[in-house]
C-alpha cells in the first residue's frame, strides 16, 4: 500500500518533480521530502489504525471476559455506563497497550523508508 501511495504522489507531481531534477536539485533532497510526507501520513494512518483496533480489541475483551471468569458472570455483555467503558481499558494487559504504541512509529518509518527507496530509484531513470 505504501508503494502505492508513492507511486501516486510521483505521478501527481511529475512534472515539478521532473523541473526541479533539471534545475539541479539534488535526487536526496527530492527524496528527503516525499518521504518526510509520506512517513507523517504513515504516522497518521497508524495512530488512527491504532485507536480503531485498540477500541476494537477492548471491546471483544469485555465480551469474552464473562466466558473465561466466573466473578464475570454477572457482567453485562455491553458496557452500559461511561464508567464500565473506561474500565474495559483497565482491564487490558498492560503489555498490549506498549505493542498498541509502538504501531504508529513503526508504520512511520516503514513509510519514510520505502518512499526514500522508491523515489531515489524512480530518479535514477530520469534524464
Amino acid at each position: 500500500m505504501t508503494t502505492l501511495s508513492v507511486r501516486m504522489t510521483l505521478t501527481a507531481r511529475r512534472r515539478t518533480i521532473e523541473i526541479l531534477h533539471g534545475f539541479g536539485a539534488r535526487d536526496s533532497l527530492i527524496a528527503r521530502r516525499i518521504a518526510w510526507r509520506s512517513a507523517a501520513l504513515g504516522l497518521a494512518g497508524g495512530i488512527l489504525g491504532t485507536v480503531l483496533g485498540g477500541a476494537t480489541l477492548a471491546v471483544l475483551h469485555r465480551l469474552i471476559l464473562p466466558f473465561l471468569d466466573h466473578q464475570s458472570a454477572g457482567l453485562s455483555l455491553w458496557p452500559r455506563s461511561l464508567v464500565e467503558w473506561l474500565a474495559i481499558w483497565t482491564e487490558l494487559p498492560q503489555g498490549l497497550f506498549q505493542s498498541l504504541a509502538c504501531v504508529p512509529v513503526l508504520v512511520s518509518v516503514l513509510s519514510f523508508t520505502v518512499a526514500q527507496a522508491t523515489v531515489r530509484l524512480w530518479l535514477q531513470r530520469l534524464p
